[in-house]
């Protein structure tokens, strides 16, 4: 403001009055709301209610997708060694058909050599 014109001075001076008239009725505004709190402090007690009704629900939400992914887990471990199972069944059903069959072919051979 010291190398300001005196035009420019005096409207950088409104301006600072008018900033301090808002930031004055800001503060009376929030004293009053902080009054009112005090006075009455059933919507913050409603509020801390909220907080712990979500805080609850949130908790039970997350016990709920523990049990979930274990479940799933064990689920996959099951399926996993049914697959592995059936394999098993599966390999020994063509290795025995295979077997049978290599002793037929065997067997068919034998009796054409004693011929």
């Amino acid at each position: 403001m010291r190398t300001a014109t005196p035009a420019r001075a005096e409207e950088l001076r409104r301006e600072m009055e008018q900033a301090e008239d808002e930031f004055v009725v800001r503060v009376e505004e929030a004293m009053t709301k902080m009054r009112a709190v005090l006075e009455n402090p059933e919507p913050l007690k409603c509020l801390a209610d909220l907080v712990a009704a979500q805080l609850a629900y949130f908790k039970e939400a997350h016990l709920v997708i523990i049990y979930i992914y274990i479940y799933v887990l064990k689920l996959m471990q099951y399926c996993f060694f049914l697959c592995l199972f059936y394999f098993v069944l599966l390999f020994l059903y063509f290795s025995q058909f295979i077997f049978f069959s290599l002793l037929f072919i065997f067997r068919l051979w034998q009796s054409c050599l004693q011929k």
